[in-house]
């Protein structure tokens, strides 16, 4: 008895959204940063991690950011997005 194509599909849906899911919450924000509650050790050695970051560096040098950027709170993001601005209404001919 052959899997219908729509079963087969759902079934390789969820196990692709069971994957995402586990990899947002088990891979690092950084090569620097593995060491967490789950892996006290972490992924990489000190030296593997010196290695990544100055790959990363040397190819794209862009990269290096020494600023802060604080968080957007909710009312940051809601006053954005009720502010008008009167050039906001022109189309892209320039014409209201």
């Amino acid at each position: 008895m052959a899997i219908g194509q729509d079963v087969d599909l759902t079934i390789r849906g969820i196990l692709t959204l069971g994957v995402g899911v586990a990899s947002f919450w088990l891979m690092p924000p950084s090569p620097s940063q593995t060491k967490s509650k789950h892996t006290p050790n972490g992924y990489l050695t000190d030296r593997e991690v010196k290695i990544i970051v100055n790959r990363t560096l040397r190819d794209d040098p862009g990269k290096v950011s020494y600023r802060v950027v604080p968080l957007a709170l909710f009312a940051d993001i809601l006053r954005a997005e009720c502010t008008i601005d009167k050039h906001s209404a022109r189309n892209s001919y320039g014409r209201r």
